[in-house]
C-alpha cells in the first residue's frame, strides 16, 4: 500500500497513546499531520522512561512522520491560530475531557463553522456525554467499566490480571477512531460535508464482549474468567509451563485438532473430555501439568513437529521481534541516531523522524500568512 493518504490534513490535538497511535497510522498511510502541542511541554509523552537523548522513545516510536506546532489554546491568539488551520485541514483529533475545547470557544459548532467539510474525532474515556463522561480515567479503569477485566483472571478464576497490553487504548480508541474517520472521508465524498465522530474507549471494548454477552444474553449468566473455555478454564485451551522455565500455548478447539493432540500425547481418554465439567478438567489440568512440565519447550516443538494440533511457542519480546523482522526498521533520529522501530501496519512506512516539540511551528505558521516578525511577537506572548 503506496501512501493512499496522501494530500489528508489531520490535526493533531491528543496526548498519550491512543491519539498518537491513530494518527501514526494516518501519517504511516500518507497524511500530513501536524501535532499541535503546548508551549513548552508538549505531550506528556515526551517525558516518559526510557529516555534517550532528547526525548522518550515512546514518543519517537508513536511520532514518526509527523509535524509539531507548538500552540497556546488558551490564548484568543491561539485559538484564531488553530480556527486558521481548521479552514485548510480535513481531520481533527483531540482527546481532551467532553466540553474542554467547547469552553475555549473551539467547539465542534465554531470547528464547523470554520470549515464544514472538517472531520473531527474526540477521544474520551467515556464519551461526550453521560454520567461518566467528565471522569478521569486510564486503560485499566476503561476496562474496569466495560465488564473486561472479570474475564482476564487466572486459570480456575480469581482476581482480575493487570493487562500488560493498553487494550482499551488501542482496541477501544485508536482503532476504532481510524475505522471511524476513514469511514467519515467516504462519506464526505458522498455529502460534502464532516461530521463530529465520539469515540468511547469503555463503550468501544465492550463490542469486545459480543461473544460473552451473547452467552450472557441466552443463559442469564456472563462466562467466568479463568473457568470458560476460552480463557483458560479448559485444558484443550491453556498456556502450560515447560521445564525449561519457558511455556507452551496449547489452542486445539476444534475436536480433531484435540484428538490429534490427546493421541500424541498417551492421552486418548481424554478426548471426550473435551468439554466437561470442570472436575474434569481439573484432573486433565493436574496430569498435562506434570507432563508438559517434563520436558523442555524444544523438546515439545520438535515433539509435535507439523502435526496440526494447535500448539506454539511463548516467546519472548526479542523473540518476537526477530521472528517478525521483516516488519521492523532503522529509522534516523535526530539527537538519537538510528533507533529500531516497528513498520507501518499496512505495509506503509513515514519514513520522517519524530519532530522535536515545536519543529514545524515557523513551517506551519509561515503556510498560514503570518510573516516572520509575527511568528517571533507570538514566541513573545507565549503563544507559540
Amino acid at each position: 500500500m503506496n501512501q493512499p493518504l496522501a494530500g489528508v490534513r489531520v490535526l493533531d490535538l491528543t496526548r498519550l497513546l491512543p491519539g498518537a497511535f491513530c494518527t501514526l497510522i494516518f501519517a504511516d498511510l500518507g497524511a500530513d499531520v501536524l501535532k499541535i502541542e503546548e508551549p513548552g511541554r508538549g505531550d506528556y509523552l515526551r517525558a516518559f522512561p526510557p529516555l534517550g537523548r532528547t526525548q522518550s522513545v515512546l514518543f519517537t516510536a508513536l511520532n514518526r512522520g509527523k509535524r509539531s506546532l507548538t500552540l497556546n489554546l488558551k490564548t484568543e491568539q491561539g485559538q484564531a491560530i488553530l480556527l486558521d488551520l481548521v479552514r485548510r485541514a480535513d481531520v481533527l483529533i483531540e482527546s481532551f475531557r467532553p466540553g474542554v475545547l467547547a469552553r475555549m470557544g473551539l467547539g465542534y459548532a465554531e470547528l464547523a463553522a470554520a470549515n464544514p467539510r472538517l472531520i473531527v474525532c474526540a477521544i474520551s474515556g467515556y464519551g461526550q456525554d453521560g454520567p461518566l463522561s467528565g471522569r478521569a480515567g486510564h486503560d485499566l479503569n476503561y476496562l474496569g467499566y466495560a465488564g473486561a477485566l472479570p474475564l482476564l483472571a487466572p486459570r480456575g478464576g480469581g482476581q482480575p490480571i493487570v493487562p500488560g497490553l493498553q487494550l482499551a487504548d488501542l482496541g477501544g480508541g485508536a482503532f476504532p477512531a481510524a475505522i471511524a474517520i476513514l469511514a467519515a472521508l467516504l462519506e464526505r465524498e458522498r455529502s460534502g460535508r464532516g461530521q463530529l465522530l465520539g469515540i468511547s474507549m469503555t463503550a468501544n471494548i465492550v463490542h469486545w464482549l459480543a461473544l460473552a454477552a451473547a452467552q450472557h444474553w441466552a443463559t442469564g449468566s456472563a462466562p467466568p474468567g479463568g473457568r470458560g473455555p476460552l480463557s483458560g478454564g479448559y485444558a484443550c485451551y491453556s498456556v502450560y509451563a515447560t521445564a525449561d522455565d519457558r511455556a507452551l500455548t496449547v489452542a486445539a478447539v476444534e475436536p480433531h485438532f484435540w484428538a490429534n493432540l490427546c493421541r500424541m500425547l498417551g492421552r486418548d481418554t481424554y478426548i471426550a473430555l473435551q468439554y466437561a465439567g470442570w472436575a474434569e478438567q481439573q484432573r486433565m489440568f493436574a496430569d498435562l501439568d506434570a507432563l508438559f512440565a517434563s520436558q523442555t519447550l524444544s523438546w515439545w516443538l520438535e515433539f509435535f513437529g507439523d502435526v496440526e494440533v494447535c500448539v506454539g511457542p511463548v516467546l519472548g519480546l526479542s523473540e518476537a521481534l526477530a521472528l517478525h523482522a521483516e516488519r521492523t526498521f532503522v529509522l534516523d533520529q535526530p539527537g538519537e541516531g538510528p533507533l529500531h522501530q516497528l513498520g507501518g501496519l499496512f505495509g506503509s512506512t513515514a519514513a520522517r523522524p519524530a519532530p522535536a516539540l515545536g519543529e514545524h511551528t515557523d513551517e506551519a505558521l509561515l503556510g498560514l500568512g503570518l510573516s516572520e516578525a509575527e511568528i517571533v511577537g507570538l514566541r513573545v506572548t507565549g503563544v507559540v
